[in-house]
């Protein structure tokens, strides 16, 4: 009884503490105005460059994607793969396809997609267990040190619906104590019949295994550093052999789930080694099918190589991932354009949306795409085309006249509609 009531106050001064904190109540608010509304990936909005609307767009795709799996899962760790084929996007940082996300800040939502809804409920009842764990106590210090207990169960549960404690190895530590506190070893049955030497055996061979493993992960993860240092000073060679050996069984990805073969095709390229490069994005792709930056390199390099129409592929799949990548747009466009479809290279113009603050070569290379891509279109109408050169007798006044008519979004034939308005005023 005395335990149960130490507990819930425990927990209130903490619900207490957190409600009065300044940092809590604003995040509270931010989220609270925006939590029913759909987080709009295709904007390009630095209001957005927010945690609050980060957790909700990671929440949102872990829905999907518990949805497309509800049972089993998506498979231990493969969230941080599998949620980006739902689209990541909405602030002028996110829409550069660089940032990745590793966690969706919500343990919940992380066990029941990759594990499912069984694993999910497994877990339930492990958690409903441990915290209806009974327990005769025989002193009032053995009373404050399982409630102490209880309440941190009970703080790192309410921690999971925002952050990822159950992913963190100091937090995981400290939590097997406090359950070893609770449960006081009465989970081991009397009449277990296997010896004490093998279960220390046993044991030790796990813990054994694990720092093999954590440490060949360690080892991956120092040259992965080394190579991007190598790669940032311009010491290619150097940046090669570093991603070659961070590259193991044990070290496919990183934290983030980007394929080590990125890293090493991308140094290939700029090497001028294409088949080299391509080969190794390839794999990347097998890895990791929904990353966006590296679909649009393996674009590119189909691009060099001639391949079009893969080319074309993997700049779309890259734009359902990221929708917002300036990047990845022009280049879908420029490769649409070299191929002759021209209709298509004019709506994927059209798509593009610049920010209010871009840097000057963007905005150049913009204007060249619109007065190329445009030309073309108005010159499919010979007629029309022909009477502009007549009304405007200067190249370059044409081309400012032709771009001048356009309008995002708008179709081809509204174009013409509009020049052919304004040249016969």
């Amino acid at each position: 009884f005395i335990d149960k009531w130490l507990g819930i106050v425990l927990l209130l001064i903490t619900v207490i503490i957190g409600m009065t904190n300044e940092t809590i109540q604003i995040k509270y608010k931010e989220f609270y105005q925006n939590a029913w509304h759909q987080p709009d990936i295709h904007a390009n909005n630095p209001i957005n460059n927010n945690s609050v609307f980060e957790r909700r767009l990671m929440w949102s795709n872990s829905i999907q994607l518990i949805s497309e799996h509800p049972l089993l899962g998506s498979g231990l760790n493969n969230w941080k793969i599998e949620q980006a084929k739902f689209g990541i996007g909405g602030n002028p940082y996110l829409n550069t396809g660089m940032e990745r996300f590793e966690h969706p800040h919500n343990e919940y939502l992380s066990i029941a997609s990759e594990i499912g809804l069984i694993g999910f409920f497994v877990f339930l009842v492990l958690t409903v267990f441990v915290l209806r764990w009974r327990h005769r106590h025989d002193s009032i210090i053995s009373i404050v040190q399982f409630s102490a207990s209880k309440s941190a169960i009970l703080a790192m549960l309410i921690l999971c619906f925002f952050s990822y404690p159950i992913h963190r190895e100091l937090t995981m530590m400290m939590a097997s104590v406090h359950i070893v506190t609770l449960t006081q070893g009465r989970i081991i049955s009397r009449n277990l019949r296997l010896k004490k030497k093998y279960l220390r055996s046993i044991g030790l061979t796990a813990v054994l295994m694990t720092i093999l493993i954590y440490t060949l992960r360690l080892r991956s993860d120092y040259f992965l550093g080394q190579g991007i240092a190598a790669q940032l000073n311009r010491k290619v060679d150097k940046a090669k052999r570093n991603y070659l050996e961070a590259n193991t069984i044990f070290f496919p990805l990183d934290d983030k789930g980007t394929p080590l073969e990125w890293f090493y095709g991308n140094e290939l390229f700029r090497s001028g080694d294409l088949s080299g490069a391509c080969l190794q994005l390839e794999v990347g792709r097998q890895k990791n099918p929904y990353h966006s930056r590296l679909l649009n390199d393996l674009g590119t390099v189909y691009d060099q190589r001639g391949i079009s129409d893969s080319a074309i592929s993997c700049y779309r799949l890259a734009l359902k991932c990221c929708p917002g990548m300036i990047e990845t747009k022009f280049n879908l466009t420029a490769t649409l354009y070299n191929s002759g479809k021209l209709l298509d290279a004019y709506y994927s113009l059209s798509s593009i949306n610049l920010p209010e603050k871009v840097d000057y070569l963007t905005k150049a290379r913009y204007k060249q795409f619109c007065k190329v891509i445009l030309i073309d279109i108005v010159k499919s109408d010979t007629t029309l085309y022909e009477n502009l050169q007549l009304k405007i007798k200067q190249q370059s006044k044409v081309d400012d006249f032709v771009m001048g008519c356009f309008k995002r979004g708008e179709s081809p034939g509204d174009l013409i509609n509009s020049i052919k308005g304004k040249t016969a005023q």
